[in-house]
């Protein structure tokens, strides 16, 4: 099955978002990559990155989606590929949870309540069980 990739724009508009969300700089998202995948730069697996690498795809200034891009892509959570809009969505929804959450640690208990008053919606009710 060949996927298909998704555009320069909504690639560059994620990880953007990403970076604005982590409150990383460019020379912070460096870092960052360059130390999760430091053996596998030393083993020449992965190539190391740059600032302008990452400039460029946040820009949108690439014309080819090259290996590292994708790589930071996947480091960051951002989708290369299409999906269904949905679980995109939600996806997304989920990275704004998390970072929140990392943020802001006395809001844990809160959204753990929030949670859960998801996943009650989302099990299934016998007539019995259903309220009203």
């Amino acid at each position: 099955m060949n996927k298909k990739l998704r555009s320069h724009t909504q690639i560059s508009q994620d990880v953007a978002a990403v970076l604005q969300q982590r409150q990383w700089s460019l020379r912070a998202c460096v870092a960052h990559f360059n130390q999760e995948f430091y053996n596998d730069i030393q083993l020449h697996k992965v190539k190391r990155l740059n600032k302008d690498c990452v400039a460029r795809v946040v820009s949108g200034k690439f014309k080819v989606l090259s290996d590292r891009a994708i790589t930071l892509c996947e480091f960051l959570g951002v989708a290369v590929y299409e999906q269904n809009d949905l679980s995109h969505n939600l996806q997304t929804e989920w990275d704004m949870v998390r970072c929140a959450a990392n943020r802001n640690p006395q809001a844990i208990p809160q959204i753990r309540q929030l949670l859960r008053g998801i996943s009650e919606l989302a099990q299934p009710k016998t007539p019995y069980q259903r309220k009203g």
